[in-house]
């Protein structure tokens, strides 16, 4: 700041350093953080700077410096969180089971699925989650990648160079190289299920045993042949789970479809479909869970699980009639 009579000028930092090593302020470490929570980068902090004509966001490599540092924080977080649920899930099994050694290796029923960061089969970035059935709780996140970030903004120096080099040495041997995937994007979930499952007895003393999925079974298959826990060791086990909320869902989803291409119908009408469309689903839900002795489709009149049909019914009932209204209104409309 510059005074218009003496012109003497006075530093006025609009935000404060960063304490560490070298000069790094907080304005720059929070923008760093806020793209990351939005899944956009420094080109979008840039953009966001020109608008509001504001100087822009650090260099790409102060910005990589940025994100590594965000990245070791939060990953120390995420430990100490991951390692709390585990500590929770070993305390019920022992209280649950008295003859079980504390210091032992328990076996855990646990839920397993994968998530892309974008549709199809290009994605560069894969998350697998693994989560207790017990408490409900995350056990363990892997995150899958074919490229690193931090990489890509030393992309523009010679890789024979000398500072190049030294850096890529350092990179690598800091463990902090997000470029840890290089098969293709359908497989990282097998991958990341591979990683978390080798490591579940160093890291928490568990041994996933049984994997709660739905119905997948590339991970079960690539696990066993993987064998986790040994030769000759434990087997892990798959068990496919229709909770009510997925037959909910999956009802809805068809449901929903169902009224809209009957809106012009009676109520009537749509009462008939509905039943329809209930022993329909109901029939496909059993036969996907269950296969009768001898093998066959079965019958539409069949032994539907009780938990299901009772949650099914119930669904059913509500939504018709919230349908019969949705009708009626329509009716009305002038």
């Amino acid at each position: 700041m510059v005074c218009s009579n003496c012109k003497r000028s006075t530093p006025l930092p609009t935000s404060l350093p960063r304490p560490g090593v070298g000069v790094s302020y907080d304005v720059n470490r929070r923008a760093a953080y806020a793209m990351g929570e939005i899944g956009g980068g420094r080109s979008v902090m840039e953009n966001i700077c020109s608008i509001f004509n504001m100087p822009p966001p650090p260099n790409k490599t102060s910005w990589s410096q940025h994100n590594t540092a965000i990245y070791t924080v939060l990953n120390e977080e995420l430990d100490i969180e991951l390692a709390n649920s585990a500590y929770r899930l070993r305390e019920k099994l022992l209280n649950e089971n008295d003859d079980i050694d504390p210091e032992d290796i328990l076996d855990a029923v646990v839920s397993y699925d994968g998530t892309w960061h974008r549709r199809g089969f290009t994605s560069n970035y894969g998350v697998g989650v693994i989560m207790a059935m017990d408490t409900g709780e995350v056990l363990d996140v892997q995150v899958v990648s074919k490229l690193c970030e931090e990489c890509k903004a030393w992309e523009w120096m010679d890789p024979n160079c000398e500072p190049f080099m030294a850096w890529k040495r350092e990179h690598e041997a800091s463990g902090q190289c997000q470029a840890n995937y290089a098969g293709s994007s359908p497989a990282m979930e097998v991958e990341a299920a591979k990683i978390m499952f080798k490591r579940s007895e160093k890291k928490h003393r568990l041994r996933y045993s049984t994997i709660v999925s739905d119905g997948d079974s590339k991970t079960f298959l690539a696990l066993n042949e993987l064998q986790p826990y040994g030769p000759g060791g434990c087997f892990i086990k798959l068990l496919v789970r229709y909770e009510c909320l997925y037959a909910q869902l999956v009802i809805l989803s068809y449901y929903r479809n169902a009224v809209y291409n009957h809106t012009r119908e009676t109520p009537t009408d749509v009462s008939a479909a509905v039943d329809s469309l209930e022993k329909a689903i109901l029939a496909g839900l059993y036969h996907n869970s269950h296969v009768p002795p001898g093998g066959g489709p079965g019958s539409m009149h069949c032994n539907i699980n009780p938990s299901i049909l009772r949650c099914t019914s119930h669904f059913l009932q509500q939504q018709q009639k919230k349908a019969q209204q949705l009708t009626l209104t329509e009716y009305a409309m002038p």
